[in-house]
């Protein structure tokens, strides 16, 4: 595997029309996605500090010059999608997808008659990976309603895909 300095990771993501990631920013805690949205540059980001925010984490809206504007629920997950970028770059992984959903429990009605909605996992990253597809996740802080959505994701695609749980 190849392993790129920092140097290059910048190089690399700037040659590939990704942009310079530009410096944290303070912003008001009034500052809604929407807004933010508005105000980031091509190719920088801008870090949000939701008012209530159960784990404290910082939502990042990230405007890249290929892909568009793209929100991460925080700063884990955004730095984790720029070290996938630069893989993809290298040629490590290829395919890289965000934000892809993943039907756990098709919907259904029982025998009374009610109609049951399904539910849908999203995967942060999708990604092939020297010939295998790759389902992986970013996680600061592992709650009980995930665990139960990634029991669902091995029991429904674990054979499909391997699944990964990345985190800080």
């Amino acid at each position: 595997m190849t392993r790129l300095t920092q140097e290059e990771l910048s190089r690399t993501l700037s040659q590939e029309g990704y942009g310079i990631i530009g410096e944290e920013v303070d912003t008001p805690s009034t500052l809604s996605v929407a807004d933010a949205k508005e105000m980031v540059e091509p190719g920088g980001f801008v870090i949000i500090q939701p008012r209530s925010s159960k784990y404290r984490n910082k939502r990042v809206v990230h405007h890249c010059l290929t892909r568009g504007i793209l929100v991460f629920d925080s700063v884990g997950e955004f730095k984790r999608y720029r070290h996938l970028l630069a893989l993809e770059s290298a040629g490590i992984v290829s395919g890289l997808r965000l934000q892809v959903p993943f039907e756990i429990l098709p919907p259904f009605t029982t025998e009374q008659g009610e109609n049951v909605k399904g539910i849908t996992y999203k995967a942060d990253f999708v990604y092939n990976e020297q010939g295998n597809d790759i389902i992986e996740d970013f996680k600061g802080m592992r709650t009980k309603e995930f665990d139960i959505k990634w029991k669902f994701l091995q029991y429904q695609y674990g054979n499909l895909y391997e699944l990964r749980l990345t985190s800080k």
